[in-house]
């Protein structure tokens, strides 16, 4: 659980020199945890950055990310210099945390003394079935735990819920945790959860276009106003995969007039479904695929060309043919396809070149 253990795994940091063992950690294990997490998301995040290095919008929104991980690293390394054993607490760590009462408080809650800088995913699912079941099952019956487990990933920036296995062993630190709320304003956890909710009951809504006696039924298509959060607009991708017809159909005229109806709406999307494209989960790589089909994306291009180069038959098929539904750029790009060496990187495998030297 050391910092040393972690990073000789990874990069050899740590190792013995002559049979001499170099210990390398703060002297906190649950420091230690928490700068390793750290690190592991930046690299994570330099991955998504290679990948859509010629996409300004996207690159932008990552580089962001990269930039409030840097002030974390810096502030883990002040806290780690201090005397040992005389580690700060929480509100000192983070002194923003005591304008934020509820979410401190719950986060205590998670916590114990030997582990104030992270608790792990099962830990804090079970403290929020505990204190806040009730009032998410009142505004959205027998979702809180499809609530809980939404939350969980989005503080951890990642694009699929974790498997129920894993939950133990998935770590979250507090700086995770605070900058999660602090980048979305908010204040409440409880009023949060709610919104939550709700969107979980759009989604709900959403998971009806399977239905043919639903689809028959035009006024259910048109009274569907969809907001553009995460989980809305992965459901809606990921049921253009399906191979039903009605139901792509529907998704279809829903998005597309979603889009045309509401330009911040259309951004989000297309944000959302670009970043979509450089994450490991080969199903979310063709549902984004499909969805930037359906919005005329031409801003996806450059992003779409990396996917075409793909190991994966489906994926570079898919990718394929939404470049050539792109109009006269699209069908530009894929036929300069041939320019750009398959070697140049590798979708949704591990490290590349180009990242091992950033990092």
């Amino acid at each position: 659980g050391h910092l040393s253990e972690a990073l000789t795994e990874d990069t050899g940091v740590g190792t013995s020199v002559a049979g001499s063992p170099l210990p390398l950690t703060t002297g906190s294990e649950s420091l230690d945890i928490t700068i390793v997490k750290h690190l592991q998301y930046c690299t994570h995040l330099i991955q998504q950055i290679v990948f859509s290095g010629r996409t300004p919008f996207v690159t932008r929104s990552l580089l962001d990310k990269l930039s409030q991980q840097i002030l974390v690293i810096e502030n883990l390394a002040e806290i780690s210099s201090e005397t040992l054993g005389s580690f700060r607490s929480i509100s000192e760590a983070i002194p923003e945390f005591q304008k934020k009462i509820s979410l401190l408080s719950f986060w205590n809650k998670c916590t114990n003394s030997s582990g104030l800088y992270h608790t792990s995913a099962d830990k804090m699912i079970k403290q929020l079935d505990i204190t806040f079941s009730t009032v998410v099952n009142g505004e959205s019956p027998g979702l809180s735990e499809t609530v809980f487990r939404t939350l969980i990933y989005h503080i951890l920036d990642r694009a699929e819920p974790l498997h129920s296995s894993s939950l133990s062993l998935e770590i979250i630190t507090v700086f995770q945790y605070y900058n999660y709320f602090a980048n979305k304003n908010v204040s409440d956890l409880a009023n949060y959860l709610l919104r939550l909710a709700r969107e979980a009951l759009m989604v709900q809504t959403l998971q009806s276009l399977r239905d043919e006696k639903f689809l028959q039924n035009k006024a259910n298509l048109t009274s569907i106003s969809l907001s553009p959060q995460q989980e809305v607009l992965k459901s809606l991708a990921v049921l253009l995969t399906e191979n039903k017809r009605e139901t792509y159909e529907a998704v279809v005229t829903i998005l597309s007039a979603a889009a045309a109806e509401n330009k911040h709406f259309r951004e989000k999307a297309l944000i959302y479904y670009c970043e979509s494209l450089a994450q490991p989960s080969l199903h979310l790589q063709k549902a984004a695929c499909l969805a930037l089909k359906c919005l005329q994306a031409t801003e996806s291009i450059k992003m779409l060309v990396t996917l075409c180069q793909s190991d994966n038959e489906e994926i570079r098929n898919t990718a394929s043919e939404t470049l050539l539904s792109l109009g006269e750029d699209g069908r530009l790009a894929y036929e300069q396809l041939d320019k750009f060496p398959r070697e140049f990187v590798k979708v949704g495998g591990r490290r590349t070149t180009e990242v091992a030297t950033a990092f």
